[in-house]
């Protein structure tokens, strides 16, 4: 982590020629079993990287160094968020960089302390940032599968966004996703269309205008806005996908019928006696747990069953007729970790199986007994089968594999008679189908590529597995035997994207996506696809790379190798002595009876664990000195706040 950070940092100091001044706080932290980050600018350079991997189907679930992959997404923020040229730079050279102390006029200068950048929209920020994950940390969103993915059914189905819906918040398909994919797309036009580092020339621009004209800043620095920038992308975006679409209609094209509405967004799957079960949120609604009748073709929803996201996990025990599934679960107060439950559909019942959490991607074996599971913990990803008590609780785990963190384990599912567990390894080298003998402890690879594998699922025989991958450019659905020098053959030709296939009956059921989003369907089983599948890229880029990043390159390398020499010994931290000045500013607040004003501070440390805030001025009427001093301290739970102040009272009608 540090030299990946050292590295990116090099490399973004010339892709932006220019620098923060302050040095950047680097928080890596392990309260959330699910990958994310952060970064800010205000009041001090801070970005923070989760250490778990994304689960896979997931919009960012590519492979290879994740936290790479973060570190320079999330420092690309720092290094767009914090740039300032003109009023920005000179008032928070002055006062700090605020945040408003709830009044108007430290709200103002918190806009004015800001650089413009800041208040760029959302899409710009993410597109930057993505863009600069994609040529440095590759392959990087705006090379994924899934993104060009979500492009293709868009335009399959006219349902691309318009630019005025390119924001976080949209109450549909594709939700906030749409602000980083449709940003992405726009910055990587800017840099196809440009010269020489065009994504650093526009944010350089957008750094030396005034607040919230970022869209002429775009102007001066490409010769176009943002809404004619967004309208070249879209046009450009559909002659691609248009064209990869005649690619893939050379053959002929798998059906993959909606099964689901609109507006549900369908994760992992699992069947049971016929019916399909799977994890799913609709739009308003929170995430649950949903059944598919085949025969009456009909969506259910059970009533106790709640998830937190549809891409947990998802599991059935045909030795008790119960379901399993995982859902983020607030544990000690602070950390949101994975636990599993257990769902018995004929009655309702919805338990605990975990005390603790940090269990995701399960499977239960035939018999019920045993949970096959991934952990990550304590810098380690962990295979790991757990054992059941007669309650149905965990009694007790044993480790199957341990590696290190970067390499990413998924889906393990146990054979049909529970001798052997399939799982999917993946790292810098790519994806590794793996058939571990659970008795003897020897595993070996079924099958290893660059492309993804996703989700294997076995057939009822014992002798197939059936996964999705990439290998065409398109996730579609392939069988495996399990025989030495088995080599995948292809079951669909999709111009969307399969997932999470499972078996019910002898049919064969997926997620499909669609310009609405992922969606349950059924494709034809058995059907292989007679000869190759038709191929497309999800580089949607010129081949080749730009003359001017390739010094960059290497001056990020030189100092990533010299971050490993220069590292100092490790040191207990004390949030107390960390605690540092972020800002002052005047504040003023009025009302009938008169005005209050003065000065504030705030003081911090760089976790967040301290926080303090003084207040001190006078009110208009009397002129009597007020003040306030607010403390919190976030190392307990709850929170420990410490408020005290001095104000003017009055009493008009104490005599009489």
């Amino acid at each position: 982590m540090p030299r990946d950070a050292e590295k990116a940092y090099a490399i973004l100091s010339g892709s932006n020629d220019w620098k923060p001044k302050e040095k950047i706080d680097l928080l890596f932290v392990d309260p959330l079993d699910t990958h994310n980050g952060w970064a800010t600018a205000i009041p001090h350079d801070t970005f923070l990287v989760y250490a778990a991997d994304a689960e896979q189907g997931s919009s960012i679930y590519q492979p290879g160094n994740y936290l790479r992959r973060t570190v320079f997404h999330e420092l690309t923020h720092v290094f767009t968020l914090d740039r300032r040229a003109g009023y920005d730079k000179a008032l928070s050279g002055i006062f700090g960089k605020v945040l408003p102390f709830g009044d108007p006029l430290s709200f103002g200068l918190f806009l004015f302390t800001s650089s413009p950048v800041d208040l760029a929209p959302e899409w710009y920020l993410e597109g930057q940032a993505i863009w600069a994950e994609t040529e440095f940390a590759p392959p990087g969103r705006g090379e994924s599968t899934f993104a060009d993915m979500v492009f293709r059914c868009a335009v399959r189905d006219d349902n691309l966004l318009p630019y005025s819906e390119w924001y976080l918040e949209i109450p549909h398909w594709p939700y906030g996703l749409g602000a980083y994919l449709y940003g992405m797309r726009l910055i990587q036009h800017v840099d196809a269309t440009g010269e020489e580092n065009p994504p650093g020339e526009l944010n350089a621009a957008i750094s030396r205008s005034v607040l919230f004209a970022n869209s002429r800043a775009a102007r001066r620095a490409t010769g176009r806005s943002f809404p004619v920038l967004a309208r070249e992308t879209l046009r450009q975006e559909t002659l691609v996908q248009k064209r990869d679409l005649a690619v893939l209609a050379g053959r002929p094209v798998t059906p993959a019928p909606r099964l689901t509405p609109k507006g549900m967004s369908v994760g992992p799957l699992a069947a049971l006696g016929g019916t399909v079960y799977f994890l799913a949120s609709e739009e308003e609604e929170t995430s649950g747990l949903y059944a598919y009748d085949p025969l009456r073709r009909k969506v259910t929803r059970t009533a106790a069953a709640r998830t937190t996201s549809p891409m947990g996990s998802l599991a059935v025990s045909r030795a008790d007729g119960t379901l399993y599934y995982t859902r983020l679960n607030v544990e000690d107060f602070e950390n949101t970790w994975y636990e599993i439950r257990r769902f018995d559909p004929r009655t309702g019942a919805d338990t605990s199986v975990t005390e603790k959490g940090r269990y995701r991607s399960i499977d239960i074996s035939p018999d019920g007994k045993r949970i096959a599971a991934v952990s990550q913990r304590a810098g380690k990803s962990l295979l790991l089968e757990l054992t059941l008590d007669r309650r149905g609780k965990v009694a007790g785990e044993r480790t199957l594999l341990s590696i290190p963190l970067e390499t990413d384990i998924a889906s393990p599912r146990y054979s049909p008679d529970g001798a052997r567990i399939a799982y999917v390894a993946a790292d810098d080298h790519g994806f590794r189908l793996q058939l571990r003998d659970l008795a003897s402890g020897s595993e070996r690879t079924l099958f290893a590529t660059h492309a993804q594998i996703i989700a294997p699922c076995w057939h009822p025989d014992g002798r197939t597995l059936v996964f999705a991958s990439d290998l065409n450019g398109v996730y579609n659905l392939y069988a495996i035997g399990t025989k030495k020098g088995a080599a995948p053959t292809p079951l669909t030709n999709v111009t969307g994207g399969l997932f999470f296939p499972v078996f019910s009956n002898g049919r064969l059921f997926a997620v499909g996506y669609d310009g609405f989003g992922p969606h349950l369907t059924e494709v034809p089983y058995p059907a292989a696809v007679a000869g190759p599948l038709p191929v497309i890229s999800p580089v949607k880029t010129e081949a080749g790379e730009d003359a001017w990043l390739q010094p960059l390159r290497a001056k990020g390398a030189a100092a990533g190798a010299a971050a490993v020499g220069n590292l100092p010994a490790p040191r207990r931290y004390n949030s107390l002595s960390g605690i540092r000045f972020d800002y002052w500013s005047p504040w003023l607040t009025a009302s009938a009876e008169g005005a209050e004003g003065g000065l504030g501070a705030s003081f911090s440390d760089p976790t967040g664990f301290q926080d303090l805030k003084i207040l001190a001025g006078v009110e208009s009427r009397y002129g009597t000195p007020i003040g306030s001093a607010q403390y919190t301290y976030r190392g307990l739970v709850p929170n420990l706040h410490l408020y005290a102040a001095a104000e003017q009272d009055y009493f008009p009608n104490l005599l009489t």
